[in-house]
């Protein structure tokens, strides 16, 4: 996989004759994807992605030329890796994983996951507050914690390095994958830990639910487990999720199993990265996107009949980015 220095990317611009004005770490533009009198749109020349301040499209460098003027940045300059180099972002620069990813497992758990049927505080919290029923309680095979640790290795111990990941007051949700135990999702139910999500270090984290979906049918693909929990009650069992909003190396392969995914994403920023995430990597079938109301951030604040309605407007991926951009009206 090819990184393109700033030297290179500055070469590409100068062959599509695109005028701008260059910053120290970035070029400025008027926006491609909409109709754009202002410059507004920064190539970052460090960090080879690009970002629109005015309608917030968020897109790699090497895409934005296939996207516009038909040709890779690897294709305008000869290079013979046309591959993509992944730079995902939501407000800063994040490095790509791994392209091989190592199917990691839960090997160890020191302390207690507890029965949520058994704490009334717990269990309220999670049928009154997160929609839970008790069968998809059971079904997922849900408990808490008041303190447990996982994955520690003895023999770093040893050497007074604990390695273990330590979950305190937490909802604990087992990940598997290949029917095999690979991560657990601990959600804090104190409302007042940071993260308020927690994984194990060092585990796989494949889309959720993967061992029991089929690939014939649509896949609604949602971000956090609690909207997963919705889709899953309310609207599809052949629902999933990726756990945040960044696809990593084994869900890119994992959702193009798929022949048509239905995104149902947050209305943040980081819905918009999995959006762009989707489209450039997404390429066995047809995305849809679902738009949630206005002042909705997620799933889990959508009633239950809206969020239907939303579903059966959904829109072809192409589409919705006409109609945001405000094409054709």
């Amino acid at each position: 996989m090819i990184n393109l220095t700033k030297e290179q990317i500055l070469q590409c611009i100068n062959i599509l004759g695109i005028k701008g004005r260059k910053n120290s770490n970035s070029f400025i533009m008027c926006c491609p994807y909409h109709n754009d009198d202002t410059p507004s749109f920064s190539i970052k020349l460090d960090s080879f992605y690009c970002k629109c301040f005015g309608c917030s499209k968020t897109v790699s460098f090497n895409k934005m030329c296939k996207d516009i003027y038909g040709k890779s940045a690897y294709e305008l300059l000869g290079l013979k890796n046309d591959k993509l180099v992944n730079y995902f972002f939501k407000q800063s620069f994040i490095k790509p994983e791994k392209k091989q990813e190592e199917i990691r497992y839960i090997t160890n758990i020191k302390g207690k996951l507890l029965d949520v049927f058994s704490n009334d505080n717990i269990y309220t919290h999670l049928k009154e507050y997160r929609r839970l029923t008790d069968n998809f309680i059971k079904e997922f095979g849900i408990t808490y914690t008041n303190f447990c640790e996982i994955n520690r290795d003895e023999k770093a111990i040893e050497q007074d390095d604990i390695k273990g990941t330590k979950f305190f007051h937490r909802i604990m949700i087992p990940v598997y994958y290949q029917n095999k135990l690979v991560n657990y999702e601990g959600r804090d139910y104190t409302l007042n830990q940071k993260p308020k999500v927690l994984y194990p270090k060092n585990t796989t984290k494949p889309l959720f639910n993967f061992d029991n979906l089929d690939f014939n049918k649509p896949l609604y693909l949602t971000e956090g487990f609690m909207d997963f929990a919705i889709l899953y009650q309310h609207v599809s069992k052949n629902s999933s999720c990726i756990m945040g909003n960044q696809l990593n190396e084994l869900q890119i392969k994992l959702v193009n199993k798929f022949k048509q995914i239905i995104l149902v994403p947050d209305n943040d920023d980081g819905g918009k990265v999995l959006i762009n995430q989707m489209d450039e990597y997404y390429t066995e079938g047809d995305l849809y996107i679902v738009d949630l109301p206005y002042g909705i951030k997620d799933i889990g604040e959508c009633e239950i009949k809206n969020l239907k309605e939303c579903i059966s407007n959904k829109k072809v991926y192409m589409k919705k980015l006409i109609d945001d951009a405000g094409l054709f009206k």
